[in-house]
């Protein structure tokens, strides 16, 4: 796997990480583009990923087609990753990709380091 794009580690609060009844959680967030090299196969993160193809079709359908942008479902505080035109481009048709959203709650992250921002 190959991180295409990467948005800068942002403060952010996630409205589902503490579940039904918790209070939201503060921590950082942050998106990739990821590029599968592995054959494909659903069943390993390597092989997994829809195709450039795919993704294509589904942002012609939207009213805004370009550039990519990616909502950070569940988290407030955070704007839309915009996938930058020229990566997108540049990408064949058969390449499989996915879009990541992370979250690391303040209490991970100032433990472990992961995800400081």
């Amino acid at each position: 796997m190959k991180v295409l794009f990467r948005t800068e580690r942002v403060p952010a609060v996630s409205k589902d990480i503490g579940g039904l009844g918790h209070p939201p959680a503060a921590g950082v967030t942050w998106f990739e583009l990821v590029l599968h090299e592995g054959p494909p196969d659903e069943r390993t993160w390597e092989g997994c990923g829809l195709t450039v193809a795919y993704w294509r079709t589904q942002f012609a359908r939207t009213r805004n087609p370009r550039p990519w942008t990616i909502q950070a479902a569940g988290v407030e505080g955070v704007a839309p990753a915009v996938i930058p035109d020229d990566i997108v481009d540049s990408l064949p048709e058969d390449a499989r990709i996915s879009f990541v959203w992370t979250f690391v709650p303040d209490s991970v992250a100032n433990s472990s380091g992961v995800g400081a921002v």
